[in-house]
């Protein structure tokens, strides 16, 4: 981890700890921006008496496999299954993948004890400028207002559970992470193509807080499209 990431990830994960401190369940996303973050709380997220822990999206994989939302999230945070203090939930019945065909399923007990809206979330943006494993040339099958299945995600693994938008938008606390030049180049495209690009990802974070480092801020031309960000929390880091 260079430098330049691990003040990001320290700042960052500071004002995230106190958005989670008075928390309930929040639900945390994968990717190397999540992963440093979680790297970075995993001394203070222990302090908390009572936190559900919940996944934005998981790739159908094994749950010990370096692909695993919930294996990054539980080993960064350090999350002893047996501390009743926090619990992580995991997105899937992992049972039901032991029959090579799709016939793999959400846990029970993640679908049951989900709430209808979150306490605090924490997205990231992909390079391609997904959010959790919602991509604009996927191929989604919509399993109730909550949930969708991708098939045909861009990047391995191509299986995937996640979160979907009407999800998303009943949350009342959102953080996204855009960190490096690739993910500040999306956020400038969004904004240069604002008025005919409607079907982005980024139009429901409008009215969150989104978090810089310096290299992804450098790209935004804030003279021109500060205005589009009128309602927007922006923190660089």
């Amino acid at each position: 981890m260079s430098k330049k990431l691990s003040s990001f990830s320290t700042r960052a994960s500071d004002l995230i700890f106190n958005q989670i401190i008075g928390a309930k369940k929040i639900m945390l996303t994968g990717g190397r921006s999540s992963r440093s973050i979680c790297k970075s709380l995993a001394n203070k997220i222990h302090l908390h008496k009572s936190l559900d822990i919940f996944l934005t999206d998981e790739r159908i994989v094994p749950k010990n496999s370096p692909d695993s939302n919930y294996n990054m999230v539980k080993n960064e945070l350090k999350i002893n299954e047996s501390d009743g203090n926090i619990r992580l939930f995991d997105m899937i019945d992992r049972s039901s993948m032991a029959n090579e065909s799709e016939s793999f399923k959400l846990s029970n007990k993640y679908f049951t004890t989900i709430p209808e809206e979150i306490d605090f979330m924490l997205l990231s943006i992909g390079d391609d400028g997904h959010i959790g494993s919602i991509f604009s040339n996927g191929c989604q099958k919509k399993i109730n207002e909550n949930f969708l299945f991708e098939r045909k995600a861009p990047k391995l693994p191509h299986l995937r559970f996640s979160i979907s938008l009407e999800f998303i938008k009943r949350t009342k606390k959102i953080f996204l992470l855009i960190e490096g030049v690739e993910k500040g180049r999306c956020v400038k495209s969004f904004l240069e193509n604002y008025h005919t690009n409607n079907d982005s990802f980024l139009q429901v974070l409008l009215t969150h807080t989104w978090l810089f480092d310096d290299e992804a801020m450098q790209e935004i031309n804030k003279e021109k499209q500060s205005h589009l960000l009128k309602d927007t929390t922006c923190i660089k880091f």
